[in-house]
């Protein structure tokens, strides 16, 4: 399960309704999470236009080349889970690009059906300046390129070129475009006779830890058809919005 770092408003329903279409639906592997984006403007007063990248780079580029893709609310949604066997399938960017590759990956795999979405309220997180969001939106549409046009090796030091006005002058500004991706993590084989890290023979099979067989599927653990049917309540859409919002875009 994925999380940002920079909330500044979010609650606990996070976690369970996005974990309930897991649990409640065997054949859902990736569950986004959307809402409305809360934004601070210089002024102080608040509004909903936040997720400039993804209206402005993120929407468009399924619109055009994924539509049937254009049914997901916050394709670039920070809070997602998602199934280990999943995850551990796919091949995942170094930077900001893991939410589209994730979600363009699932979807080319295994369809739409092995997508859920869940309606989470609101949230709200640090905004970036408009520079860094420029970097962030080169590295998706490195991604996207990629997966429309078929596996090909990363442009080697690409870079977005910027420009400032500083003291009447204008200056150009070179950023790096982070276009790597980390190799499936099932393709990645312990070096023999190395001891494992802590934790990985549980996860590789033992005994799993209180709510681990319930992010991967298995059958929960007592207490944990509550909080199933928490991440229901927590939900606008039934069947955390599966059908209505997914299917609509075929």
């Amino acid at each position: 399960m994925d999380h940002r770092a920079d909330l500044t408003q979010w609650g606990p329903h996070f976690v369970t309704g996005l974990l309930g279409p897991l649990l409640a639906e065997p054949g859902v592997r990736l569950v986004k999470g959307f809402y409305a984006r809360v934004r601070t403007e210089a002024d102080g007063s608040v509004s909903t236009e936040g997720g400039r990248v993804t209206e402005l780079v993120a929407r468009p580029v399924l619109s055009l080349w994924w539509p049937h893709l254009a049914g997901v609310v916050q394709p670039l949604a920070g809070e997602w889970a998602a199934r280990r066997s999943l995850i551990e399938s796919l091949s995942i960017p170094v930077g900001y690009g893991v939410e589209l590759a994730t979600l363009l990956d699932t979807a080319a795999r295994h369809g739409l059906d092995a997508l859920g979405q869940v309606d989470l309220g609101s949230r709200a997180h640090k905004h970036q300046a408009n520079h860094d969001l420029a970097v962030m939106a080169a590295e998706l549409l490195a991604v996207a390129a990629r997966r429309r046009s078929g596996p090909y090796p990363p442009v080697p030091g690409l870079a977005l070129e910027q420009y400032d006005r500083e003291d009447g002058h204008v200056r150009r500004r070179t950023r790096p475009v982070p276009t790597d991706e980390r190799p499936p993590a099932s393709t990645v084989r312990r070096p023999a006779g190395a001891a494992p890290a802590a934790g990985t023979a549980q996860a590789a099979g033992a005994a799993p830890a209180a709510g681990t067989a319930q992010a991967a599927g298995a059958a929960p653990a007592a207490g944990t058809a509550q909080a199933a049917s928490t991440a229901q309540a927590a939900s606008t859409a039934p069947a955390a919005g599966r059908p209505e919002l997914l299917h609509a875009a075929e």
